[in-house]
């Protein structure tokens, strides 16, 4: 093991007084122990805050900055300005890092130099384990440094979106700026990791489960009122000229990629369905994705053929949801998803 690596642990800190402790002291019990943690407050309206600056008075490998609420993507960007470690991981401050993570990264930063390891994590509600997303056994224990079958992984799994499963070479953030990006909610980790994809040369994917992602019903991502919900394409589109960009992906590649939009797609529209405040409130939401300009778009290319995968019983349900959409038949999807449910709770 190389000690001599420095870790920065980045953390946005926004209303988490209740797990910010538990989140520092999985930092600090750490077996490697050359890093510095870097507390970023953003904005926040309750104790967090001050917890943060009691923390660093109380540790120096504590540092913690107080910044205007703006979103964990400005908070991570100020927390990466503020970097002097020679790789950096990201961790939410209501979840907790393995006790041995920097140890085992260490170790793969030492045995093969790479840019970037990617690894495990577990997702946890109310302390109980509600999936484990470990990494393809295809991918770990090589040295890749194929970008094509990287970025390939990550466009076509969104569980290896979240920036929380990367330990990144520091000299693969580029400077660039997201303050344009910094209104988006979900899916602005993908921004960020479609910059380590770029600047990244080599990749070191891990079975080790490193990280603990505590579900909580009170962070953004889980507070979604459905009836505001608009058709914000921004991440897609900054996806879009990612691929055209780098160029690295072929055409079957871009199909694969288009096919899992539609399921997430599918997904959304099941969502919009279920959790709109009424019917009438289903409708408007539905024709208002149905006719934004990207969704259309998407729509029009439909699900393609692609030898990597087989259409199974969910990826069957999914084209009749995006066909009945596509031809406007709201109604109906609302009369089909209502069957479906019912149907799925006899079945418990």
């Amino acid at each position: 093991m190389n000690d001599n690596i420095k870790f920065s642990i980045i953390v946005p800190v926004y209303k988490v007084e209740k797990y910010l402790p538990e989140c520092v002291e999985s930092v600090l019990k750490q077996s490697y122990q050359n890093f510095e943690l870097i507390l970023v407050d953003d904005g926040s309206p309750d104790k967090s805050g001050q917890m943060c600056d009691t923390f660093a008075a109380e540790n120096d490998k504590i540092i913690a900055f107080h910044k205007p609420n703006g979103g964990q993507l400005s908070a991570r960007c100020l927390g990466i300005e503020k970097a002097s470690g020679d790789y950096y991981l990201f961790l939410d401050s209501d979840d907790t890092l393995s006790a041995k993570a920097l140890s085992v990264l260490a170790e793969a930063i030492g045995d093969t130099d790479c840019d970037c390891v990617i690894y495990s994590i577990e997702k946890q509600l109310n302390g109980k384990i509600v999936l484990r997303a470990i990494c393809d056994d295809s991918l770990c224990g090589e040295f890749i440094t194929d970008k094509r079958r990287v970025i390939k992984t990550v466009l076509t799994d969104s569980s290896y979106n979240a920036v929380c499963r990367k330990c990144v070479r520091s000299s693969c953030f580029d400077g660039r700026d997201y303050s344009p990006y910094y209104h988006v909610r979900h899916g602005e980790d993908l921004l960020q990791t479609l910059e380590i994809l770029e600047n990244a040369k080599s990749f070191v994917f891990l079975s080790d489960v490193l990280y603990y992602y505590r579900t909580n019903t009170e962070s953004v991502t889980q507070t979604i009122n459905f009836d505001n919900l608009y058709p914000d394409t921004t991440v897609e589109r900054y996806t879009d000229e990612f691929v055209l960009r780098t160029g690295v992906l072929t055409s079957a590649d871009i199909n694969l990629i288009d096919n899992r939009r539609l399921d997430y797609f599918a997904v959304l529209i099941k969502e919009l369905i279920r959790f709109c405040s009424s019917k009438e409130a289903s409708k408007k939401k539905l024709a208002l994705y149905r006719e934004s300009e990207y969704y259309s778009q998407l729509l029009k290319k439909g699900y393609r053929r692609c030898k990597e995968e087989k259409a199974g019983f969910i990826r069957k349900l999914n084209a009749v949801y995006i066909i009945l959409l596509t031809k406007r038949r709201y109604s109906l999807l609302i009369t089909l998803d209502a069957i479906i449910q019912k149907l799925r709770n006899i079945n418990k």
